[in-house]
């Protein structure tokens, strides 16, 4: 079996799995109408990366390990029976279930989702099927994770296992452990499978009461025959279990985007997003890059905006201590959430057209909450609303606020004036109640930008061999054939000028972008008669603090002039695309800007 570079190997994965469920999701029985609800409701919860890494915390023999915190026995190549001798020093003596579910209830997390077994092989718990477990190959000698589980449930907390059901490093049947077995001579997944896998999740599922989720991650190559077993065997101990977004081959109840990712659209499917409050997923003592509190709050209004679910990933000490960082910043959410969990728990996403610049939107029946970042003006204006406003308040204070609606054939506008305070740490969130039915009507521009997303395009596919498509993400992915090409119908109000910006982004754990790999594609924007030749190259590189993982790249484009309103055809075709490593731009979306 050939083993690819993990970063390689980690980004191709995800891009072909949310390719497989945006053709597959619909196709699969899944039974969600009562299983979902409660996490449809949750909407937050905590993710907790715990295990013998964590020991370790980011270095092997005094040297810094690249890469993520969990993953530190495969990049740093540890043999198996050196790893396992860390276990006789794991010893998390000031582990305390009671803190850690606290922590999270008080934050305003519903669920939490915590690893069972990670890549590494190491059981989390007392598993009678493997001595390589916390309670006979530690000095702690106590199962935490019964400990967590009574917990969760005392405290109404849903209880969730990570389980990692298709890399684990010590198993010689499972994937991406060729390293750690050199002298294998046959390879069997379903070996490994029975042995361990099956086992252990009947273990998880019996022995810890009810367990809401099974939180699986990277199918890898795994064969849907295995995805099917798997489900299949979960809910047959506890039919009410969700099966967590990578089990593999749309057996999933719901889509798990990449890791710190979320899409650019709302999408009205069940989705969840996965975040570091750092760098990395497990304990790694020099990763001090804190995200705070309002970057999370940023993300979390974002992603229920959007229509998903957020899961916050924290990773404890060895010594079961969750660093002080972290425990600032949950304190900080909690507050918030205390005051504002209303625009969160049980919201659907925007059901505008288009995303704001000054925030994020959520809606509940005929509600609408703005989450207003910062904003220099006095005022915000919502347009393409066509229902009718009966008040507006700010929703931590209950205090009323000023706002201003035009309902017209031609124009729909709501202008909310903001208080002089607006500008506070944390985001204000403003409530909006309508008479009936929240209804909306297309709307391209806003505030003097017009944002084309490929999720909105026309895709127009080559003869042969058409690889482009649009992820889950709202991303136009694949694009290696030239004669695949993008368009969008465009209906403007007045004419203008406009300047354009294509934005694209770097591959994951790889930010190169210039030179041989990833830059200088050309493209042929048509609009009417206007022809534009342009080539991506890097004018801004942009880092949001919430992709770690990626920089979006800004290359601008060029001038189109709009003589009349209307409708406006856009078209965005290649003239040459550089296809190193097979991979083509990301384009992530086109925007135009009106120039005054």
């Amino acid at each position: 079996m050939t083993i690819r570079s993990a970063p390689e190997m980690i980004d191709s994965q995800y891009t072909n799995y949310l390719d497989f469920i945006l053709n597959n999701y619909n196709t699969i029985d899944r039974k969600e109408d009562n299983r979902l609800q409660w996490w449809k409701e949750a909407k937050f919860g905590l993710f907790i990366h715990w295990g013998l890494y964590s020991k370790l915390a980011g270095r092997w023999k005094d040297k810094e390990i690249n890469g993520l915190g969990e993953w530190i026995m495969y990049f740093g190549k540890i043999p198996i029976k050196q790893y396992e001798v860390i276990a006789q020093e794991f010893n998390p003596s000031d582990f305390k279930a009671h803190e850690w579910v606290k922590l999270a209830k008080d934050t305003g997390m519903k669920y939490l989702i915590i690893t069972s077994k990670h890549h590494d092989g190491f059981a989390m718990y007392h598993s009678k099927c493997s001595k390589y477990n916390i309670v006979d190959a530690t000095p702690f000698n106590r199962d935490p994770l019964k400990e967590l589980a009574n917990e969760c449930h005392k405290q109404g907390i849903k209880l969730c296992f990570y389980y990692s059901h298709a890399i684990d490093f010590h198993h010689p049947h499972a994937f991406r452990n060729d390293i750690f077995h050199p002298n294998r001579k046959t390879w069997n997944f379903e070996v490994y499978l029975e042995e361990k896998v099956k086992p252990q999740l009947r273990e998880l599922l019996t022995n810890y009461g009810e367990v809401s989720m099974i939180w699986f991650d990277m199918p890898e190559q795994i064969e849907p025959k295995y995805s099917k077993q798997i489900k299949e065997l979960v809910l047959s101990i506890q039919p009410e279990c969700l099966i967590g977004g990578r089990l593999g081959h749309g057996y999933e109840d719901y889509v798990s985007m990449g890791d710190n990712e979320y899409p650019e659209v709302v999408y009205d499917f069940p989705w969840e997003s996965v975040g570091t409050i750092n760098d990395t997923w497990g304990y790694k003592e020099y990763d001090i890059n804190w995200k705070s509190s309002n970057d999370i709050l940023r993300l979390l209004t974002t992603i229920i905006g959007r229509g998903g679910n957020y899961n916050l990933n924290l990773g404890p000490t060895s010594e079961g201590v969750i660093p002080k960082p972290s425990c600032e910043v949950l304190k900080e959410i909690g507050e918030w959430m205390k005051k504002n969990g209303e625009a969160i728990y049980g919201c659907q996403g925007s059901p505008l057209t288009y995303n704001v610049a000054w925030g994020a939107i959520t809606t509940k029946t005929n509600r609408i909450y703005l989450h207003v970042y910062d904003s220099e003006n006095e005022e915000i204006e919502l347009l393409g609303i066509c229902s009718r406003v009966k008040w507006a308040k700010i929703l931590s204070n209950n205090t009323s606020i000023d706002f201003q609606q035009i309902i017209e054939k031609d124009r729909k506008e709501i202008k909310v004036k903001l208080p002089q305070n607006i500008r506070s740490k944390y985001i204000t969130v403003i409530v909006l109640e309508f008479e009936d039915e929240i209804k909306v009507e297309m709307t391209n521009e806003v505030a003097g930008y017009i944002t084309l997303v490929p999720s909105n395009a026309t895709v127009h596919r080559a003869k042969t061999d058409s690889r482009l498509q649009v992820d889950k993400r709202g991303i136009a992915i694949n694009w290696v054939n030239v004669e695949d090409w993008l368009s969008w119908e465009i209906e403007l109000t007045k004419p203008g000028d406009y300047e354009i910006e294509i934005i694209t982004r770097t591959q994951k754990y790889n930010a190169r972008w210039k030179g041989e790999w990833f830059g200088q594609h050309q493209f042929l924007i048509e609009m009417g008669e206007q022809r534009i030749n342009c080539k991506l190259q890097e004018d801004k590189r942009v880092r949001p603090t919430e992709l770690y993982y990626y920089d979006n790249i800004i290359s601008k484009c060029g001038k189109v002039r709009i003589n009349k309103k209307g409708k406006h055809q856009f078209k965005l075709k290649p003239i040459w695309l550089n296809t190193e490593l097979n991979l083509g731009p990301k384009v992530c979306f086109v925007q135009l800007k009106k120039l005054d």
